[in-house]
């Protein structure tokens, strides 16, 4: 049967709460218990002196008067301390004792361990059956009698052991009563906290349900600071960044859909116009270059989905190799020429050094620079200006492509490297992407286990900026 995590939590928490109650009770009966034996103890001992100097003096006076208030004295004390007293000679022979029903009709000595220590001129401390003539075991403390240091004698008090726990008895259940109220207010603290900590996660978890279904709309409601909190905002950020793929996806989709549908669209209508003769001879050329066109623009949309696979998948590792970065920038430059006359725009290029090797997989990096110089083209003014230059940075080659025109916003700076992100939505200046190039140079530059970054201003300039490892043989000239 599955268990809820309410249950685990308010399970544990009164087990936890048990133990340490049980616990606790333990070392208190412990504790109480050796406290009475070594309380009683002390006070038989202070007892067992007094008893021990006044017979003394008895003995010394030989007065029948002072016996009879002796004797007086002993039961007294007997009652007085709840204890059984008991006189003996150094051989262990009872000489006198208080009143005890238990006593009576039995002969019996000192046990010898006990009368050997209070021979020694020692006080004996002990608990036992004093050689079975109790039933229970008892507290007995000897003390020894002396005239002019020499034992004589010795006075024995014994008292009952129940007796000493009486004292843990009525503490242990002042204990229990106590234990009783502080486990049902316990109980009730345990339970409002499970509860306290269950009922987010099962938000959390109802949420997460909805998510999964596919409702992105789906927030959980929590304001706290601690680790509960903290994973309710990393679960609406989740379901934030879900909703925001989600309308990319869709974007992505119509936005392919659209680049799938208008060339062809045009390829078909041609092609069965060449075919049917619809259009004369003399245009055919013209128009099978249109074709030409959207078929290369075509081949590049699905270029770009492969390559976007392709950088995904961990299956397949980078082939590196040692290249002049700035060899690579110049070529495509130059195939860049055409589009570059086209908007009449100037171009620069800003080396560091003349030939700056880096260490990377050459066929994406030329990439990352082509669809960099392609974005720029895009988004320049007519009669602007692109600058690259490249410069190092201790082992790091930085390659930057800027460009004059319409600049990046604030906004869209955030976004400009996701997937399916266009920033023209009305594709008045973009009307050839579908928003994979920049991605696809985030994902390569990435996999180097390199950085990219972008400034700009809107309606002013653009720049991007990534790094590349400098080859460690590379020779560069000034």
């Amino acid at each position: 049967m599955n268990k809820s995590i309410f249950s685990k939590f308010f399970v544990n928490y009164l087990v936890v709460t048990l133990i340490s109650f049980s616990l606790l009770g333990l070392m208190l009966y412990s504790f109480l218990g050796n406290y009475a034996v070594e309380e009683k103890q002390y006070n038989l001992v202070l007892a067992g002196k007094k008893l021990s100097d006044m017979t003394a003096s008895i003995l010394k006076s030989n007065s029948e008067q002072l016996e009879d208030f002796y004797d007086a004295t002993l039961d007294i004390m007997s009652k007085n301390l709840d204890v059984t007293i008991l006189l003996a000679d150094t051989s262990g022979s009872i000489k006198s004792s208080s009143s005890d029903t238990r006593l009576y009709n039995k002969r019996f000595s000192v046990p010898k361990d006990i009368l050997k220590t209070v021979n020694e001129n020692k006080i004996s401390k002990s608990i036992n059956d004093f050689d079975g003539v109790f039933e229970v075991d008892v507290l007995v403390v000897g003390t020894p009698i002396k005239i002019e240091d020499t034992v004589i004698a010795g006075v024995y008090l014994i008292a009952d052991i129940p007796e000493l726990s009486k004292l843990r008895k009525d503490v242990l259940r002042i204990y229990l009563i106590s234990v009783m109220l502080a486990f049902f207010a316990s109980f009730m603290i345990i339970l409002l906290l499970s509860k306290r900590i269950t009922d987010p996660i099962k938000e959390i978890s109802k949420a997460a349900k909805k998510l999964a279904s596919g409702d992105f709309t789906e927030r959980v409601r929590l304001i706290s600071e601690d680790e509960i909190g903290q994973l309710a905002d990393t679960f609406n950020e989740m379901a934030d960044s879900l909703e925001k793929l989600e309308d990319m996806r869709r974007n992505f989709i119509s936005d392919v859909s659209h680049e799938l549908r208008t060339p062809m669209t045009t390829i078909t209508g041609f092609v069965e116009g060449v075919l049917d003769e619809t259009i004369p001879p003399e245009k055919q050329k013209f128009y099978l270059k249109i074709v030409l066109d959207e078929s290369k623009r075509l081949s590049k949309l699905v270029n770009d989905l492969l390559d976007i696979s392709r950088i995904s998948s961990d299956q397949k590792p980078l082939e590196l190799s040692h290249f002049d970065i700035n060899e690579l920038i110049r070529l495509s430059v130059i195939g860049f020429e055409s589009r570059f006359n086209e908007k009449k725009l100037e171009v620069n290029a800003f080396f560091e050094h003349e030939n700056e090797m880096v260490t990377a997989e050459k066929d994406s990096i030329k990439r990352v620079v082509t669809n960099l110089l392609d974005n720029a083209i895009k988004f320049s003014y007519e009669k602007g200006q692109i600058d690259i230059s490249t410069k190092v940075t201790g082992n790091k080659v930085s390659v930057s492509v800027r460009n004059t025109g319409v600049g990046i916003s604030e906004e869209n700076r955030k976004s400009i490297f996701e997937r399916f992100f266009k920033q023209d939505k009305s594709r008045s200046v973009n009307k050839s992407g579908v928003g994979l190039g920049l991605y696809l140079v985030k994902s390569i530059i990435k996999k180097h286990g390199e950085i990219i970054s972008v400034d700009s201003v809107e309606n002013e300039y653009a720049e991007f900026t990534f790094t590349l490892q400098k080859a460690v043989s590379s020779k560069s000239g000034a």
